[in-house]
């Protein structure tokens, strides 16, 4: 398969497996047929590059898969593939409070990572200024304010196979991961520098390393089970505490 003009950011299958979507650096997204070996249809998603895409099947749209998206503008959509594409059915912006930091205005900021929780009714969008939002994932409102998990951006999240905990990873060099019940926004002023929010547990991979990817063990008996892999070339494995 041969056709963006710049690189390609992330790949995914269909939930049927008949198809395979790319996301790129040139605005757009497309869908191939695995049977046909050809470009179906082409969108032109985002005005700052595809940085994300995901698939979930949807119940609400026939059990067909939903392509979601994030840009580097700072949004992100969902798009029904039986449609001609035109228009997402949901499209939310992720803007960071800076008021709230002791900054100036809201701004938005490059989504970076996505990740969708196991009911599929939430999305964790992470973003290049080392925030993380949760979104209603067909409503497109935020669930709760954005919260600053990394000095640096958030190049991976995940969900617990339970959807209690959100894993994260960041240019930082750290994984942390979070309670869901439990989570909460910090406070800083002026004359504060914005703290980065509690964690559950954290994991520091070693000085000068990024952590570039992060997934969670979908084995429901194994869901302290997490993997990372780093920018020099390193996969870990990390058994987080059990509560």
């Amino acid at each position: 398969f041969s056709s963006h003009q710049s690189t390609v950011r992330s790949v995914r299958y269909s939930c049927d497996g008949s198809r395979l979507f790319s996301a790129s650096s040139d605005c757009t997204a497309k869908a191939w047929s695995m049977e046909k070996g050809v470009c179906e249809w082409t969108v032109s998603a985002h005005s700052g590059g595809v940085v994300s895409l995901l698939t979930v099947e949807s119940a609400d749209m026939g059990h067909t898969s939903v392509l979601i998206t994030g840009g580097g503008e700072g949004a992100v959509k969902m798009w029904d593939v039986r449609t001609s594409l035109t228009t997402p059915v949901m499209k939310a912006e992720v803007k960071v409070d800076r008021m709230r930091r002791g900054g100036g205005r809201d701004e938005k900021c490059a989504v970076s990572a996505l990740a969708i929780n196991p009911s599929f009714t939430s999305a964790c969008v992470g973003t290049s200024g080392g925030d993380i939002a949760m979104l209603d994932l067909y409503s497109g409102m935020r669930q709760r304010e954005c919260v600053r998990v990394h000095n640096g951006e958030v190049r991976g999240v995940t969900y617990s196979p339970d959807g209690g905990r959100v894993g994260t990873g960041g240019f930082d060099g750290r994984a942390r991961v979070f309670d869901l019940a439990s989570f909460s926004t910090v406070t800083a002023t002026a004359s504060s520098p914005p703290s980065l929010t509690p964690s559950l547990c954290e994991l520091d991979v070693g000085e000068g390393e990024k952590v570039v990817a992060i997934d969670f063990n979908s084995n429901t008996k194994r869901r302290d089970e997490l993997a990372l892999t780093t920018s020099r070339g390193q996969v870990m494995y990390w058994q987080v505490a059990k509560e």
